[in-house]
């Protein structure tokens, strides 16, 4: 027999209570991924286009020179270089102004050089200088050789340069005697830059 009570009685819709409350913290968490793929979409777009600015390979040259170079007793000289072992930014030239390495792209650049130099009789101080601009010393390396004998010198810096900026390698002579460049490999003089950097 129909019972008047239980037909009246209505489900307690305890689990579909607990479903859609589950649904919609799920569509949440669904959401605030999907917002946070975008977010990293955004930032990955943004790292992507700053290295598309940047050049494949940074700045860099080396340069040599085939030929001695003498420096007179007093004298201060600008080493030429003819010979490119690299040059990815149009630094040097081998046909003017040979003695410069020219700052293309700006930036800070680590700038090395070396010569072996090979004194007269009776010896004397001599310096290795990396020379901006024709006027302004970055570094100078100095000493007193002594007699006739070949002596190896290096001489480096970091140094900020602005597009058009050139750097020079230059040998003062303090001596009273001619002093030689030697060109023989492995002591063929060398100049470098390369722009500082991962």
């Amino acid at each position: 027999m129909p019972n008047p009570g239980l037909d009246n009685l209505t489900p307690e819709p305890r689990y579909g209570s607990l479903i859609s409350s589950g649904d919609i913290e799920l569509q949440a968490d669904i959401a605030a991924l999907e917002a946070a793929d975008v977010s990293l979409d955004a930032r990955l777009d943004a790292a992507e286009a700053q290295l598309a600015t940047l050049p494949s390979i940074r700045p860099r040259c080396r340069v040599s020179h085939s030929v001695n170079q003498t420096v007179g007793a007093g004298a201060r000289v600008a080493l030429a270089f003819d010979t490119e072992i690299y040059d990815t930014d149009g630094i040097h030239s081998t046909s003017v102004n040979t003695s410069r390495l020219t700052c293309v792209t700006a930036g800070l650049y680590t700038i090395k050089g070396h010569a072996t130099i090979t004194m007269g009789a009776g010896g004397g101080q001599v310096n290795l200088e990396i020379r901006l601009g024709g006027a302004t010393f970055l570094e100078i390396v100095f000493g007193v050789i002594a007699g006739t004998v070949s002596e190896g010198w290096d001489v480096a810096t970091d140094y900020p340069l602005a597009a058009g900026d050139y750097v020079e390698l230059c040998i003062n002579n303090g001596s009273a005697n001619t002093i030689t460049i030697t060109a023989t490999s492995p002591w063929r003089p060398a100049f470098m830059m390369r722009q500082a950097g991962l």
